[in-house]
């Protein structure tokens, strides 16, 4: 959530995929378009198939279920909206 330029999400799908050997899917939240391209350009570079980063509000984002939630002091009320999203 908020993930920025994604260095901690990178760094966290590449330690659950190749580390611990996880079938993982993790998702970048972003409002910055320019942001969410250069992400998912990267991803595919790295080849990492099931890191995928979507440009829209932290609040408006519905998944099923989500295991863990990240937010790194994003900036503004992202943090907050994080901490909202998981506690409801």
């Amino acid at each position: 959530m908020g993930s920025g330029k994604g260095y901690l999400t990178f760094a966290l799908y590449d330690y659950l995929k190749n580390k611990l050997k996880l079938n993982v899917t993790v998702t970048g939240i972003e409002l910055r378009p320019d942001l969410v391209e250069y992400c998912n350009n990267a991803a595919k570079l790295c080849n990492f198939e099931n890191l995928n980063f979507v440009c829209q509000p932290i609040e408006t984002f519905k998944e099923k279920k989500i295991d863990i939630l990240i937010a790194l002091h994003a900036c503004d009320t992202a943090t907050d909206d994080a901490i909202y999203k998981e506690l409801f």
